[in-house]
């Protein structure tokens, strides 16, 4: 699971006065509370102040798991003074209050994730993305001030599949070359082939998934999937060498088990995951160590060798794709929660 923290980015609609400056958002925007430094005041019945974030860098396809609005809050003298807190989902609405402040900062926070349907969409700073804020809800004349806001974000990331854009016969193991291995960027009727006897392919290098990991996440594990066959019944294929390739060059542990391949005539579009062979997973890092940026870069990919025994056999692979499972990084830190509003 992830989580961001969004801060103030812009005012969508303001109407308490900041101590100083002209904008009420940078006034809230910290990310440690700074008390009577900076902050945003009223006295007024029903005054609000609603903030749109930055981009919360959320990855597309999130499925979001949880949201709350947090605001430090003091009311100025002893008499009480009621306050609440607010969001704005595309014209969908909600305020948490009334609640009674108190005359040292305390924080106040909103759990609005049951009242929505959320999506990643929601937290991309754009002009329909969340509003959040307070508002004043005293009757009397009672000055209250905002000092820090922000929204907390929760979030489980997909889990990225994806395909090469480069794959070339390379001449590191074996004796026979790949004809066409550019057919292993897509799972369909096309095949990379090798033509073996008794004897061990080349590895089928496929490298530039374009992966977009985000900056900070933690790799846990590498999934390899090649969809693969042969085209005799009699004579015997086997895995020869599976390794992933890390900034170009090939290595790691060799996850290559000496399955057999089954047959078929070299379309495995007709019923591919019966050709299915997975290799690694979601807790397997190949013997490496990997960052964001190793997955990231375009010379990370796979090598794939295949051997045979018993005579003349045709070798077949249509596609090779490669998961990463990894958990995102937290983008901010939550100050301690001393008040909870429900």
């Amino acid at each position: 699971m992830g989580r961001y923290i969004i801060r103030p980015a812009s005012d969508a609609s303001v109407a308490w006065t900041p101590n100083s400056g002209s904008n009420n958002f940078d006034r809230v925007k910290e990310t440690l509370k700074d008390d009577e430094t900076t902050y945003n005041h009223t006295s007024t019945l029903d005054n609000e102040d609603l903030f749109l974030g930055q981009d919360s860098g959320i990855p597309i396809g999130s499925t979001i798991t949880g949201v709350k609005v947090h605001t430090w809050m003091e009311k100025i003298g002893a008499p009480a003074v009621s306050a609440a807190l607010i969001y704005d989902r595309g014209g969908d609405t909600g305020q948490q209050g009334d609640f009674s402040t108190t005359e040292s900062y305390v924080q106040y926070t909103y759990d609005i994730f049951a009242l929505e349907t959320w999506s990643y969409l929601d937290f991309d700073g754009s002009a329909d993305s969340i509003k959040w804020g307070y508002k004043h809800r005293q009757s009397q004349t009672r000055e209250l001030r905002a000092t820090m806001t922000w929204v907390e974000v929760t979030y489980d990331p997909p889990t990225p599949t994806k395909s090469p854009d480069v794959v070339v016969d390379d001449a590191t193991v074996g004796t026979a070359s790949w004809t066409t291995p550019e057919n292993v960027k897509v799972l369909d009727a096309a095949n990379a082939t090798v033509i073996l006897n008794s004897t061990t392919s080349h590895y089928l290098k496929t490298t530039d998934y374009k992966f977009t990991i985000p900056a900070g996440a933690t790799i846990n594990g590498i999934e390899v999937r090649a969809t693969r066959s042969k085209n005799s019944t009699s004579n015997t294929a086997i895995d020869n060498s599976i390794k992933l390739v890390k900034g170009g060059t090939i290595s790691g542990d060799d996850k290559s088990t000496g399955a057999r391949w089954n047959f078929d005539e070299g379309d495995e579009a007709v019923n591919p995951p019966s050709f299915l062979s997975r290799h690694g997973g979601a807790a397997d890092l190949w013997g490496q160590t990997w960052s964001v940026s190793d997955i990231n870069d375009s010379g990370f990919g796979v090598a794939f060798s295949g051997s045979t025994t018993g005579g003349v056999v045709n070798l077949f692979v249509n596609h090779i794709s490669i998961t990463v499972y990894f958990t995102p990084s937290d983008n901010g830190q939550i100050i301690k929660q001393v008040m909870v509003v429900t």
